[in-house]
C-alpha cells in the first residue's frame, strides 16, 4: 500500500479516523464480551470453562488493539484494523463450534462485524472486500468443522452472511466515493482560500502604492493653491479667490479619502500602529466645536457637547481618537437635515464612553453590522452621501487597536447613536475606585 497512488494518499489522510474508531470499537466489543460472559456463566451447561480461551483471546486482542493504536502504528494501521476484524470474526466462529446446534443463529456476530467495519473504517472498498471474503470463508470453515449436517437454516445463514458481505462492500464503495468528493472539495476550498488571501494582500499593496502616488502630486497642488491665495504671484480678483477656495476644498476632501485608503490598507496588512498615551479630552472637545461650527454653517442643525466630571483623561492615541470622533461627527452632519447633534463623554467602569447622537434619518437594524464593513453604504441611491464608505470601518478597527469598541444604536427616522469606548487613564481609574 505504499506505492504512492492517490488512493493510498487518501487512506493515509484517513488513518487518524481509523485509529479513533478502532479504539472505540475495541472498547464496545470488550463491554459486549463481558456481558456475554456473565450470561454464559449463568446459563451455559458446564459453565464458561469450555469457551474461556475464546474470551481470553478476545480480551487479549482488545488490549493489543488499544496498545497499538496509542503507539502510532504508522502506515500499517489500516492492516491492523483489517486483521483485528478478521480475528474477531474467527473467534466468534470458534465460539459457534462449541454449540453446533446454534450455528445458524451465531452468524449474527459475523454480519454485525462486516457491516460495522464498512461504516466505521474509511479504508476503501479494496480492504473491505478482503475482510468480507476472509470472514465468509472463516464462517464456512466453521460450519464444515462443526460436524453438523447442512440444512436449510445453515444455508440461509450462509446466504445472509454473503449478502452482508456484498452490501458492506457496496457501502464501503459509497462511503469511499463520498469521502473522496469531500476531500476534493476541501482541497479546492483550501486552495481558493489561499488564492483569496494572496489576492487580498496584492490588493492592499496596490491600494497603498496608488494612494501614495496620488498623495504626492495632490500635496503639490494644495501647496501652489496656498501660494496663490497668499498673493505670492500677485493680487487676485474675488472670483479667482472663490475658484481657488473651491479647489482647496475638493482637494482636501480627496486628500482625506487618500489618507483613509492608506489607513485601510495598513490595517488590512496589520502594519498600522497606534501610539497610546495619556491625555486630556478637553482640547479634543474644543477642536470638535470649532470643526462643527464650520460644518454646520448654513444648516438648520444645532451642535451640543458635554463632558462629565472625572473623564478628563484617557489612554489612547490622540490623533487616531480625533480621527474617529471627526468621522462620526462628519457622518452625523451628512445624514441630519435638521435637529441636533450631540457629543458626550461619560465614565463607565474603567472606560470613557464618547457618544455621538443625531436626529438624522437613522439606520435599519439589519444594516448595523454592514455599515462597519469597508466600501459599504446602506442607504438607497437617492440618499447616497458623498464618500467611499470606509470611514466607519476604519474607525471601528482603530477603536479595537486602542483597546476600545465602537457600536451603534439606531432606528429609521429616529436618528443614530454611535458609542466609542476607550480606556480611562490608570490614575483616573484608581481615583474612581477610591471615591467608590
Amino acid at each position: 500500500m505504499e506505492n504512492g497512488t492517490p488512493e493510498d494518499a487518501t487512506l493515509t489522510a484517513r488513518r487518524p479516523a481509523i485509529a479513533d474508531r478502532l479504539q472505540t470499537g475495541a472498547l464496545v466489543l470488550a463491554a459486549i464480551l463481558l456481558a456475554t460472559g456473565v450470561v454464559d456463566v449463568v446459563r451455559r451447561p458446564g459453565g464458561i470453562v469450555p469457551v474461556a480461551w475464546i474470551y481470553l483471546c478476545h480480551l487479549a486482542l482488545v488490549a493489543l488493539v488499544l496498545i497499538a493504536t496509542r503507539r502510532a502504528p504508522g502506515a500499517h494501521l489500516d492492516r491492523l484494523a483489517a486483521a483485528s476484524v478478521m480475528v474477531w470474526n474467527a473467534l466468534f466462529c470458534s465460539y459457534a463450534l462449541h454449540t453446533p446446534g446454534e450455528m445458524s443463529a451465531l452468524v449474527a456476530p459475523s454480519i454485525v462485524l462486516l457491516c460495522s467495519a464498512a461504516m466505521m473504517f474509511p479504508w476503501g472498498v479494496r480492504m473491505q472486500a478482503l475482510v468480507s471474503f476472509v470472514s465468509l470463508l472463516t464462517y464456512l470453515a466453521a460450519c464444515a468443522l462443526s460436524g453438523r449436517a447442512a440444512d436449510l437454516g445453515m444455508l440461509y445463514a450462509c446466504m445472509s452472511l454473503a449478502g452482508a458481505a456484498v452490501i458492506s462492500c457496496a457501502g464501503a464503495y459509497v462511503i469511499d466515493r463520498h469521502g473522496k468528493i469531500i476531500d476534493e472539495q476541501t482541497r479546492r476550498l483550501t486552495e481558493q482560500n489561499r488564492l483569496m488571501r494572496e489576492a487580498g494582500v496584492r490588493k492592499d499593496e496596490f491600494l497603498a502604492s496608488v494612494s501614495h502616488e496620488l498623495r504626492t502630486p495632490l500635496n503639490v497642488v494644495l501647496g501652489y493653491v496656498d501660494l496663490l491665495l497668499d498673493h505670492s504671484f500677485g493680487p487676485l480678483e474675488p472670483g479667482q479667490r472663490d475658484i481657488l477656495h473651491r479647489i482647496t476644498k475638493n482637494a482636501s476632501n480627496l486628500s482625506h479619502l487618500i489618507n483613509d485608503l492608506i489607513d485601510l490598507s495598513r490595517i488590512e496588512a496589520g502594519r498600522l500602529k497606534v501610539e497610546v498615551a495619556t491625555f486630556d479630552l478637553g482640547p479634543l472637545f474644543s477642536d470638535m466645536r470649532s470643526v462643527m461650527e464650520v460644518l454646520l454653517a448654513g444648516h438648520d442643525v444645532v451642535f451640543e457637547s458635554y463632558m462629565a466630571p472625572r473623564c478628563g483623561r484617557v489612554l489612547a492615541d490622540p490623533d487616531r481618537l480625533k480621527q474617529i470622533v471627526s468621522n462620526l461627527l462628519v457622518n452625523a452632519v451628512k445624514f441630519t437635515e435638521q435637529g441636533k447633534i450631540t457629543l458626550r463623554a461619560e465614565p463607565r467602569e474603567g472606560y470613557i464612553a464618547l457618544t455621538v447622537t443625531d436626529t438624522g434619518i437613522g439606520i435599519p437594524e439589519a444594516a448595523h453590522r454592514a455599515i462597519f464593513e469597508p466600501f459599504r453604504q446602506v442607504h438607497d441611491r437617492s440618499r447616497r452621501a458623498p464618500g467611499a464608505g470606509i470611514g466607519l470601518s476604519i474607525s471601528s478597527r482603530l477603536a479595537q487597536l486602542m483597546g476600545g469598541t465602537l457600536v451603534v444604536a439606531s432606528e429609521p427616522g429616529r436618528g443614530s447613536q454611535f458609542t466609542l469606548t476607550v480606556p480611562l487613564a490608570a490614575v483616573d481609574v484608581q481615583s474612581d475606585a477610591e471615591v467608590a
